[in-house]
This record gives structure tokens, C-alpha cells and sequence, in this order.
């Protein structure tokens, strides 16, 4: 088996939908006077906050916080990494981040990035792990992953704990809970990749069924449910369900002439097609910047269900 990208749609959506209701009530604080100390060490800071399993806790909390540290930490590694975007220095680059960031954003990108990151860069990820967790003269992967997935269940057990996922971002307890069963879920499947079963299968005719060949594009096919739920013939996608909705979704319909390339996964653009976009003004969810407007739309003359 391997762990597929989408392994946390479904966690990563309910973080996702939090952050964006903590947006919309004004709950997520700025503090600008909390800078890195001078003396701190950049590189290991980085590597945790990119990289590494977190381990270190703190008292749980409610509130949601980001402090100036995130934005010295991220401006300092663009430095080192990407110098075209701190073109203006780093000061000017950090104060302007503070100025204009949308928050909930800033901190899902930060969380996504570095969930992203346990499947394309996990060795980055295991070595960073050692170093800045301190687990020096383990080199056991499965040891390792075994001693993080306990701290983590006792943090999840604790009402009085939770993980430190971030230097500069203090995240309420309810997502940094969230973001630990995302670990929790990838150490199991990793540990799985690492002591696999063997299964003997009997060699039988599989029927597999039947797809509907979808002609149109992604779009059009993400307008159509769009459509229907609009009025009223099914169900609201709810945030935590996107991702299996997709799946569904991509199971009836065949979309194989809608892939751009060899290598296009189309249940995933059409998973991100299907999320639609987050509007920072209304904060609502909304379909217009993907779709279009509804006038011009294939599917909007859809009777509304009045029963």
C-alpha cells in the first residue's frame, strides 16, 4: 500500500471550515512585538516548523493566536530559499504579511504545507524528527513513529493538554486535536507500510461496475451538483464530507476525458474543483470565482424541488 495525498481531506476540511469561522467572528489575534531573539536558531526552528513530527505540548487553549514569530521564521527561510520574494527586505516583507495576510488562510496553508509534507518529503520529515526532537541514537523508523503516536493519544486523551504544532501560530485545542489525528492516522498507515500482512487472494472474475462517461469538464460536472443542491434535490456538502463526496461522485462518473495529461489525478482537481473557494468578504464558501456566474452556467434553468 502507499499513503495517498488526500490520506487527511476529510480532517483537513473540518480545520479548515473552524479557521474560517474564527475569521468571521474575529477571533484570531495578531500580536506584531513577538519577535524571534536574536540568538535563536533559525535553521532548527525552521526544520520543526516544516518538517518534524511535533512532540513538545503546552496548556490547551481556546483562543487563536499568530504572532510576529511565524512571519520572522517564514521570511527568513524565503530568504535562504526564494530571495525573489523578500526583494524589499525583511522587515518591509514582514510588516506588509501582517498588514494584508487573511489569517484563517495564512494557518490552514501553514497546517496543509506541512501535512503535504509527510507524504512527498517524509524523509526530510524523519531526519528533521530526530534532530529537533532529540531522539538522538534511535534510528528505528517504526521506534520512532511509536514513541510520537503515544504522546499523541495521551495529548488526545488530556483535556488540560495539547501539541505544539507551530513556533509563532498557538492553534485552540480543538484544531490542534484535529491536526494530531491527521498524525495519528498517517503513523498507523506508515506502521502498516512497515509490517505488511500477507493476504492470499483467490483468483476470481471481478465485476467491476459500470461509469457514466462524463463529456463535459470538471467544472461542469462540479456545477451540476452545485445546481442540484441549490435547489434543493440533494443534501448540503458538509465541511469533513467534501472529500468523500468527491470520491462518490468520482465513482459513478467516469472522467477519464477530462485528464489533462498521463499523469493528471482527476479525482483529486476534482476535489479541489468541488471544495470551491472561501470568500474572505462574505466568509462563506461560494462557487462564482470557479464556476462563473450563474447566468452563464450549463445546468442553471434546474427546477427547485418543492417537496
Amino acid at each position: 500500500m502507499i499513503i495517498e495525498i488526500d490520506f487527511a481531506n476529510d480532517l483537513l476540511e473540518l480545520i479548515e471550515e473552524e479557521l474560517n469561522n474564527c475569521e468571521k467572528k474575529n477571533q484570531i489575534q495578531l500580536f506584531k512585538r513577538n519577535s524571534v531573539i536574536r540568538s535563536a536558531d533559525l535553521e532548527w526552528m525552521n526544520k520543526y516548523q516544516n518538517f518534524s513530527f511535533p512532540i513538545y505540548s503546552l496548556n490547551s487553549t481556546n483562543t487563536l493566536s499568530i504572532y510576529r514569530e511565524y512571519y520572522d521564521l517564514l521570511v527568513n527561510d524565503w530568504k535562504i530559499n526564494h530571495p525573489t520574494l523578500v526583494e524589499k527586505g525583511i522587515e518591509k516583507t514582514i510588516m506588509n504579511l501582517m498588514d494584508t495576510d487573511i489569517f484563517s488562510e495564512t494557518i490552514y496553508y501553514a497546517i496543509n504545507d506541512k501535512v503535504s509534507k509527510l507524504v512527498y518529503q517524509y524523509n526530510d520529515v524523519l531526519k528533521s524528527t530526530v534532530e529537533t526532537n532529540r531522539l538522538f541514537g534511535i534510528e528505528d523508523e517504526e521506534r520512532i513513529l511509536l514513541i510520537h503516536l503515544k504522546k499523541y493519544q495521551e495529548i488526545l486523551n488530556s483535556e488540560n493538554k495539547q501539541i505544539q504544532i507551530f513556533h509563532g501560530i498557538v492553534l485552540n485545542k480543538s484544531i490542534s486535536d484535529n491536526i494530531l489525528r491527521i498524525y495519528i492516522r498517517f503513523i498507523k498507515l506508515r506502521l502498516e507500510m512497515l509490517n505488511p500482512s500477507f493476504i492470499e487472494f483467490k483468483e476470481e472474475f471481478m465485476k467491476i461496475p459500470t461509469k457514466f462517461v462524463w463529456k463535459g469538464s470538471q467544472k461542469d460536472l462540479c456545477e451540476l451538483f452545485v445546481e442540484l443542491r441549490k435547489n434543493n434535490w440533494i443534501d448540503e456538502l458538509q465541511w469533513g464530507d467534501i472529500s468523500k463526496s468527491a470520491k462518490a461522485i468520482c465513482n459513478l462518473f467516469d472522467l477519464s476525458l477530462t485528464r489533462k495529461n498521463d499523469t493528471s489525478d482527476v479525482e483529486q482537481s476534482f476535489y479541489q474543483i468541488l471544495k470551491g473557494k472561501h470568500n474572505p468578504i462574505t466568509k462563506e464558501r461560494e462557487y462564482n470565482e470557479v464556476l462563473g456566474l450563474t447566468k452563464n452556467r450549463k445546468f442553471n434553468k434546474i427546477q427547485k424541488n418543492i417537496s
